[in-house]
C-alpha cells in the first residue's frame, strides 16, 4: 500500500508539470499569435505556392493585356483602323455597325443609279452612313478605353499580387525564426507525458496486486425472466419498414427527376439553357391545325389570346426587342410549334397598330400556307424565278394590318436560295414596307437554314416545346446561335398541359383567375377576327368577297 502511495505521488506531481508546461505553450502561442508552429508553416507554404501561381496567371493577364494596349497604340501612330485589330472586332456592336455600314453602302450605290447626289432620298442615305460612322468610331474609342481600363486593372492586381507574396515570404521568416523555441517545449511536454504514463502503468499494476489479496465481490441482485421477448420488436419493424418504404418512394421519384434531361420549367430555361422567359404557351385542345394558328386572331382560346399578349408585352420591355424589325423564330427540332407561334405573334403585333408581314422562310417543309388554309401555287419561289412579281406574291391583309408571303412550294436548294443576293434584297425591300416581319425559319438541328438568315434578322424568338427536347440538345444548338452576334429575345414554352401549367407556374395558370377569364369573356366589347379559310382562298383566287 504505501508503493501505491508513493506511485500515485509521483503521477500526481508529473501530472503537474503537464499542466505547467502546456501553459507554458499556450503562452508562447499566444504571444506569437499562432496555433501550431508546424501547421502555420504548412498552410504559410501552401499560400505561398497560391501566391507564386496567382503572380504568374496575374503576370501572363498583364503581358496580354499590354500587348493589346501595344497594337492599339501602333495602330494609332499608323493611322489604321482601330476595328481592323480581331479583338476590336469583336467587341459587342462593332460587327453590327460594320454590317449596317455595308448596308448602307449598298443602298447607297442602289440609289445613286435611280436619284442624283442632291435628291432627298440621297441626302437621307449619306446621312445614315455619317452618323453609322460617327458611332463607329465612338463604339470603337470605347472599346479601347474598356482595354485601358482592363490594362490598368491587371497591372494593379498584378503588383498586387507581388506585394502578397513578398509579406508571406516575411512570415516564413519569422515562423523558422520562432521554431527552435517551440520545439524545445514540445519536447519536453513529450518527456512529461511519457514520464506520467510510466508512473501511471506502475500505479494500476500494483492497485491490481492489492485488489488480488481480498475478496470484495459479492451478489447484489437475483437475475430473473424477462416478461417479453427481446426479439422481434414488431412496432418497431413496422416502423421502420414505413420509412424505408416512403423513403425509397421519394428516392426513386427524385432520380427520375433527375435522370429526366427533357425541358419543362422555367428553371431549366432560364438556368440550365440561360434564355429569359418571355412566354408559356398552354396545350390547345379540340382546335383543327386552321384554326390553330388563327386561333388570336379568331379569339378562340382566352389563355392563348393572353399569354400572346404577354408576349408582346414582354418583347416591347427590352430595347432590342422592341426596335426589332426582323425577328426570326425557330426551334431545335421540328413539331415543336413555331409556326403556330410566327402565325398568332404577327396577328398579335398587327392587333397593335403594327403593320406586319410573316415570311415562310422553311423551304424544306413550309407550314405557314398550310396552316393558314392559302393556296401553295404561288410564293416567294416564282418571285425568286422571275414568274410573278413581289406585290403579287404577297396575300394582303389576311388580317387587318397583316400579309403573308408564303413560299409557293418546296425547294430542292433551300440554302441556296437563302442566302442569295435575292433574298436578302427581299428582306431589305420588307424593312421599308413594313413596321414588322415574323420569319419562321426551319428548326436548327436537323438543318443550317436559320443560320443562314440571321445575319438579316435583329432577333431571335425560340420555341420550345414541353417535355419533348432535352437541355443538352437544346444548349448545343443555341451555341451555333450565339456565334452569330444575333441577340436571342428569349424562349417561349409552347404546349404546356393545364394541370401541369397550374403545378410549376401558379402565376400564370393559377384556378382562382378563373373568373377573371369567364368575366372578361361576357363583357368584353372586343369581337374576334373572324378569317373563314375557304372565303380567303377564293378572294386570292380573284373571286371578290361580296360574292362569296
Amino acid at each position: 500500500m504505501r508503493a501505491v502511495e508513493d506511485l500515485r505521488a509521483q503521477a500526481e506531481e508529473q501530472l503537474s508539470r503537464i499542466k505547467e508546461m502546456e501553459l507554458r505553450i499556450a503562452d508562447f502561442k499566444e504571444r506569437n499569435s499562432t496555433v501550431s508552429v508546424e501547421r502555420s508553416s504548412d498552410i504559410d507554404n501552401q499560400q505561398l505556392i497560391s501566391l507564386n501561381a496567382r503572380v504568374e496567371t496575374d503576370k501572363q493577364i498583364y503581358d496580354e493585356i499590354r500587348t493589346k494596349m501595344d497594337l492599339i497604340a501602333q495602330s494609332r501612330e499608323d493611322g489604321t483602323p482601330l476595328w481592323e485589330l480581331n479583338f476590336i472586332a469583336v467587341f459587342p456592336g462593332v460587327n453590327e455597325l460594320q454590317s449596317r455600314l455595308r448596308l448602307i453602302t449598298i443602298e447607297i450605290a442602289q440609289l445613286s443609279e435611280t436619284y442624283g447626289p442632291r435628291h432627298p432620298r440621297m441626302i437621307a442615305a449619306r446621312q445614315s452612313l455619317t452618323q453609322a460612322e460617327r458611332e463607329l468610331r465612338d463604339l470603337v474609342e470605347t472599346a479601347a478605353i474598356s482595354f485601358r481600363n482592363d490594362y490598368n486593372r491587371a497591372r494593379a492586381n498584378f503588383q498586387n499580387s507581388r506585394n502578397r507574396l513578398e509579406q508571406q515570404k516575411q512570415e516564413l521568416i519569422a515562423i523558422d525564426r520562432i521554431r527552435p523555441e517551440f520545439n524545445a517545449l514540445m519536447r519536453d511536454l513529450e518527456v512529461s507525458r511519457q514520464l506520467y504514463d510510466h508512473y501511471l502503468s506502475r500505479l494500476q499494476q500494483a492497485s491490481a496486486m492489492v485488489a488480488i489479496d481480498t475478496q470484495n465481490a459479492r451478489i447484489i441482485d437475483s437475475a430473473a425472466p424477462p416478461n417479453r421477448p427481446y426479439k422481434p420488436n414488431i412496432p418497431m419493424n413496422l416502423a421502420i419498414g414505413l420509412f424505408m418504404g416512403v423513403g425509397l418512394g421519394f428516392g426513386l421519384v427524385f432520380m427520375l427527376a433527375i435522370l429526366d434531361d427533357k425541358v419543362k420549367t422555367a428553371f431549366d430555361i432560364e438556368a440550365s439553357i440561360g434564355l429569359p422567359l418571355i412566354g408559356i404557351i398552354p396545350r390547345i385542345s379540340r382546335v383543327d391545325p386552321v384554326e390553330k394558328a388563327r386561333i388570336v386572331a379568331d379569339n378562340l382560346d382566352k389563355h392563348t389570346v393572353e399569354a400572346f399578349r404577354s408576349i408582346h408585352s414582354t418583347l416591347k420591355l427590352n430595347e432590342e426587342s422592341r426596335n426589332a424589325k426582323v425577328i426570326l423564330t425557330t426551334s431545335t427540332i421540328p413539331s415543336e410549334g413555331k409556326s403556330f407561334i410566327s402565325t398568332n405573334l404577327g396577328i398579335t403585333f398587327a392587333g397593335h397598330g403594327e403593320r406586319t408581314i410573316i415570311v415562310d422562310c422553311d423551304l424544306r417543309m413550309p407550314n405557314v400556307g398550310k396552316s393558314l388554309d392559302l393556296p401553295e401555287s404561288k410564293g416567294m419561289l416564282n418571285y425568286f424565278a422571275g414568274e410573278a412579281e413581289l406585290n403579287d406574291v404577297i396575300v394582303k391583309d389576311f388580317v387587318p394590318g397583316m400579309d403573308v408571303l408564303p413560299t409557293g412550294g418546296r425547294s430542292k436548294n433551300a440554302t441556296q436560295v437563302l442566302t442569295s443576293s435575292q433574298f436578302e434584297e427581299l428582306i431589305h425591300d420588307l424593312r421599308l414596307r413594313y413596321d414588322k416581319i415574323v420569319i419562321d425559319s426551319p428548326p436548327l438541328a436537323p438543318v443550317s437554314d436559320a443560320l443562314n438568315i440571321l445575319p438579316l434578322a435583329d432577333g431571335v424568338v425560340y420555341v420550345i416545346r414541353f417535355n419533348m427536347v432535352k437541355r443538352k440538345t437544346v444548349n448545343l444548338n443555341l451555341r451555333r446561335l450565339r456565334e452569330s452576334n444575333v441577340p436571342v429575345f428569349g424562349a417561349i414554352l409552347n404546349n404546356i398541359n393545364a394541370s401541369v401549367a397550374g403545378y410549376y407556374y401558379s402565376d400564370y395558370y393559377d384556378r382562382s383567375y378563373r373568373h377573371y377569364y369567364m368575366q372578361d369573356s361576357l363583357n368584353s366589347e372586343e369581337t374576334p377576327i373572324k378569317v373563314p379559310s375557304k372565303s380567303r382562298k377564293r378572294q386570292i383566287e380573284g373571286v371578290p368577297l361580296e360574292k362569296v
